[in-house]
This record gives structure tokens, sequence and C-alpha cells, in this order.
């Protein structure tokens, strides 16, 4: 019990410490999923409607008084591509990332 309560708190910890500079008033969400290909059609509805929801939540006030800022990386339904376009949001910025549906390209 206490050691995972001690590397809960060092990965927290060790998270403000990597973290990039971005401004303080917004929570990036990275969305790495797929924008061509077969895989696109599984992603983009769901993509579609978290969009919606971040801007009903942003409109509302945001977050903890944080608005959420997305940003964007296309998996190009591709394996390799899939862990360049997680990368790919986390330089962003991305503080969560969505990533496709399918276990095998997410």
């Amino acid at each position: 019990m206490r050691l995972t309560t001690l590397l809960g708190i060092l990965a927290g910890a060790s998270t403000l410490w990597i973290a990039p500079a971005r401004a303080a008033d917004e929570i990036v969400v990275g969305f790495a999923t797929a924008a061509s290909g077969f895989m696109q059609a599984y992603d983009k509805p769901a993509q579609d409607a978290a969009l919606i929801r971040i801007d009903e939540i942003n409109k509302a006030g945001g977050l903890l008084g944080k608005k959420l800022k997305p940003v964007f990386a296309d998996t190009k339904t591709d394996q390799a591509e899939g862990a360049k376009a997680g990368l790919a949001v986390l330089d962003q910025g991305a503080d969560l990332v969505i990533v496709s549906c399918d276990y095998d390209f997410g």
C-alpha cells in the first residue's frame, strides 16, 4: 500500500517537472485518431461528439475554470503512424490523449 502510494505521488510530481510550458488557463486534449483510412469511419463520429461536448463545456465556463483546447494528429489508420500521432499531440502539450477506438491502432 505504501509503495503504491509513493509511486503515485512520484508519478504525479514528475509530470510537473516535465510538462511543457503552456497557458495556465487551459487543458489541452489531444486527439490521436484516424482522419484518413478505414478507421476514420470509426474515429470521426466519436471525435466529432467529443468536440461538440468540449465546445459546450467551454461555453459554460470550462472545466475547473479552464478552457479545453483540442489538438490533433492523424494516425492515417497505420499502427506505426498511431504511435507518432500520440507523440505529436503530446508535443503539442496534450494533458489528455484520446486515441483510435481499435486496440491495435490506438
